[in-house]
């Protein structure tokens, strides 16, 4: 019996060290169809955005590893989009420690992370597939698309507090364009986007709107357990032999 507990404590350990959460930014939209749409995101041309997050919309994040993202349709849209599947040759995504608040956001890219943290967590092609985004609820929100996951740097990134920069630059998709799910800029998320793949430079083509954003990320509590605890684990497993060696000679 206490064989079997041991091993159920360490199997519920190794579950809650792979656990993922998810989490909406804004916030204020998580259940709220956003004020407008915005394309940029899955463009059939060359597009840059560029997204500051608050501290303050991260605070379930803090300490943990984001390791991916996805976006909502806009209520807009009559059908799940897109209509065929669709292709980039390229999509890439950056995140790193924001410069700037959402408020302060600076029209070059560059200046709006702290120097040395832009971060490329996924790149190269990718995929989305016939109704990738579904339509969920005509009066809006629509229920979120499956998140696109990070494949560089073990697909994970450690978020350690501060505000968020998430920028992503893709080649388009070459087919189509139809609205997702967007805010106007605030003082907790906010974006500005450019045309063209790896812009340098925004020029205003998102219209002062950031993208209902959710991210995928495993929170600081269920990360793999640290050597210490996996060391405690061992201790216990040695006193449950001995305690049973101990019985069996009684």
């Amino acid at each position: 019996m206490k064989r079997i507990v041991f091993l159920a404590l360490v199997g519920l350990v190794a579950a809650r060290s792979h656990a993922q959460s998810l989490t909406t930014v804004p916030s204020a939209n998580a259940a709220v169809e956003g004020s407008n749409g915005l394309s940029t995101m899955i463009r059939s041309l060359p597009r840059s955005l560029q997204t500051v997050i608050s501290a303050s919309e991260l605070t379930s994040v803090l300490n943990g590893q984001i390791t991916g993202l996805t976006f909502r349709l806009d209520n807009t849209a009559f059908t799940a989009q897109p209509g065929a599947a669709i292709n980039f040759a390229n999509y890439d995504i950056y995140l790193g420690q924001a410069a700037t608040t959402p408020s302060t956001l600076s029209n070059t890219f560059s200046s709006n992370y702290v120097p040395g943290t832009k971060t490329q967590v996924r790149g190269g092609a990718l995929s989305l597939a016939s109704g990738y985004f579904p339509r969920t609820n005509p009066a809006g929100p629509n229920d979120f698309a499956a998140i696109i996951g990070f494949n560089l740097l073990g697909g994970n990134y450690s978020y350690t507090g501060g505000n968020l920069v998430v920028e992503l630059t893709h080649t388009g998709n070459g087919a189509t364009d139809f609205g997702l799910d967007a805010q106007t800029n605030s003082a907790q998320v906010a974006s500005v986007g450019s045309v063209g793949y790896n812009a340098a430079t925004a020029d205003g083509i998102n219209a002062s709107l950031a993208p209902v954003m959710r991210l995928q990320f495993t929170p600081a509590m269920t990360a793999a357990p640290e050597p210490g605890t996996l060391a405690l684990l061992g201790m216990g497993a040695l006193g449950l032999g001995l305690a049973r060696r101990r019985a069996r000679q009684a």
